[in-house]
């Protein structure tokens, strides 16, 4: 048929030189089959479509297979599922529910890292509330919950530098129960840097832990570092800015926050009213 022909051939012009998607590519597949299918073809044979004993057989497998094949496709997919209506909940604080459907999901998928980071995640927000209420049984099982599933996550997934991050942020929350927790958040913070050593977040986010332990020597350091590696990284400067404040470092702590008017937000108030709050002596 030269109208199939022609067709076949447009296609094979088309992702030659331009770009193929699904429906392009189900019509490289179609234009054969329907060619051969309208094709009238001489001395057809009868089929026995009968299945004999042997046939029968050898299917069996393939029946196995496919049916685990798609439950197993489904179990994924609700895995999938249960982790974002987790998410859900948990953005609107409903962090005991979300815990459920996190431990639902793991159980369908146990090798999946980010579930258990988000499980953490969500443990350490539930620790804090059982903490306020003064249950103390509880918090000590949702902290083990909380540090094991940080744990596993990283298990599986060593060289995740989000998985380091978050693991830095859940310690840092878990500080306002037992201090302990500040130096495992710096700790996992530089394994982050070893891993991402040009990533300023991690920088900056260390010196902030470093600033909670008024080690404010270090947190200059790191806030220097972290805006050599982004100029325009607003909390790095503002950081920065008031760690020269409490040095009595005025006119450094004036230049950073012009900088930011300057180059970021000439309408910033915070910066314009911190501004004014500098002692006039650093004035110029």
């Amino acid at each position: 048929n030269v109208a199939l022909f022609a067709g076949f051939v447009s296609l094979l012009t088309t992702h030659f030189f331009g770009f193929s998607v699904v429906i392009t590519n189900t019509l490289l597949f179609l234009y054969p089959a329907i060619s051969i299918a309208t094709t009238n073809i001489k001395n057809e044979k009868t089929i026995d479509y009968k299945l004999s004993l042997k046939k029968l057989i050898l299917l069996i497998p393939c029946f196995l297979l496919t049916v685990y094949f798609l439950v197993s496709i489904r179990g994924i997919w609700y895995a999938d599922h249960l982790y974002s209506q987790s998410s859900k909940l948990a953005k609107r604080s409903w962090y005991s529910e979300s815990s459920l459907l996190l431990q639902k999901a793991i159980l369908l998928r146990p090798n999946e890292a980010l579930y258990y980071d988000k499980l953490a995640q969500v443990a350490s927000y539930l620790t804090l509330e059982e903490n306020l209420k003064g249950n103390k049984p509880e918090v000590e099982k949702l902290v083990k919950l909380t540090e094991d599933s940080s744990n596993i996550a990283l298990q599986l997934s060593p060289s995740s530098l989000a998985f380091r991050k978050s693991r830095a942020v859940i310690f840092n929350r878990l500080a306002e129960i037992d201090a302990k927790y500040l130096y495992l958040a710096v700790e996992s913070l530089e394994k982050a840097i070893v891993l991402a050593p040009t990533e300023p977040e991690a920088y900056y986010n260390l010196a902030v832990v470093y600033l909670t332990l008024k080690q404010y020597i270090k947190a200059e350091e790191l806030l220097t570092k972290t805006i050599l590696l982004k100029p325009d990284y607003y909390e790095g400067r503002i950081g920065l800015a008031q760690v020269y404040e409490k040095f009595g470092k005025t006119e450094s702590a004036q230049q950073e926050y012009q900088w930011v008017l300057d180059n970021l937000n000439s309408e910033d108030k915070f910066v314009r009213d911190a501004l004014l709050k500098l002692p006039k002596k650093g004035l110029r």
